[in-house]
């Protein structure tokens, strides 16, 4: 709970197979909103239970995801130079 206010989105896994399941759809909801996205489960659950998981076929998995150069942004344009709002944080102190 301490990443709770840094305005990710968070989904929260109950076992095995749904956090392998959020795998997918956390990072195609990240890449569509652009904002990032935690997959959580329950750490003693992690450590502690043996669960069998189904996971997707390969090719389910790359054409649900997509091609990642059709989507990631280059925000680091030399030709266009911004600043972002923690280097100005860092600046005022």
């Amino acid at each position: 709970m301490s990443v709770a206010d840094v305005g990710w989105g968070m989904i929260f896994a109950r076992n095995a197979q749904e956090a392998g399941d959020f795998c997918l759809i956390s990072r195609r909801t990240a890449e569509a909103c652009q904002t990032p996205f935690f997959n959580v489960q329950d750490g003693f659950l992690t450590t502690h239970t043996v669960e069998t998981v189904r996971l997707p076929e390969l090719e389910f998995m790359k054409e649900y995801i997509g091609d990642p150069k059709e989507k990631l942004v280059n925000l680091m344009d030399t030709a266009n130079p911004v600043m972002s709002a923690w280097s100005r944080i860092r600046t005022r102190t």
